[in-house]
């Protein structure tokens, strides 16, 4: 739980100076004509390589110190999966023009951790708020990184012969080792619509000062 919530943190914290630092002068050349679309993928392809190598270096890190039972393959797919995910929510917070932005990361990291389906479980939070539970759970990028986590290292133990210990890790959580790919495709996802969103974004606020 401590680990994702720490990449969630920073993943977001990287995403957000990538269009923040840049506003003045996008609007400055935008009103000279530069195509919006053109320098919202360019910016993103600029990130794109660093988006790669933190995951990276972090799994190389984790792996020396915990010598974890999962493959490399899954823990990094999980990683870069929460990484693409939550540096697109720091796209969204960086289009906001917010001036406390660290403080919406913060807010943003807390809702992933409550509604992470660890602690309170899934089954919990649906007893307290009903439908809104499930739809936040469904938006959570922790949730689902959390999951494809726990899936990578059960999946380690039943190939290790450990199957009663992951076993009691899968009900625990209420998670299912099948469900492994979906968190991957679920991050995906998000990342994607985060994305979209931070475009719409940025060419909607502050229109005028575009022109």
């Amino acid at each position: 739980m401590v680990v994702v919530i720490a990449l969630e943190f920073f993943a977001t914290v990287d995403g957000v100076p990538l269009f923040a630092t840049d506003r003045l002068l996008y609007f400055k050349e935008a009103a000279a004509g530069l195509n919006p679309l053109a320098y919202y993928i360019a910016k993103l392809l600029v990130h794109l390589p660093m988006m790669v190598v933190h995951p990276l270096l972090f799994m190389v890190a984790y792996y020396m110190v915990t010598s974890p039972l999962a493959s490399f393959g899954r823990l990094f797919a999980s990683v870069l999966g929460l990484q693409f995910a939550c540096s697109g929510l720091g796209y969204v917070i960086a289009m906001l023009g917010l001036a406390n932005s660290s403080m919406v990361v913060v807010f943003v990291c807390v809702l992933g951790l409550l509604f992470s389906g660890l602690d309170p479980s899934m089954s919990q939070l649906k007893d307290i708020m009903g439908g809104f539970a499930v739809f936040m759970y469904c938006l959570s990028p922790n949730r689902w990184a959390q999951e494809a986590m726990v899936d990578a290292e059960v999946i380690g133990m039943f190939e290790y012969g450990y199957k009663e210990v992951g076993q009691a890790f899968l009900d625990r959580y209420e998670y299912t080792v099948e469900n492994f790919g979906t968190c991957i495709y679920a991050l995906a996802i998000i990342g994607i619509a985060s994305r979209i969103l931070g475009f719409i974004l940025m060419v909607a606020i502050d229109r005028n000062k575009q022109q």
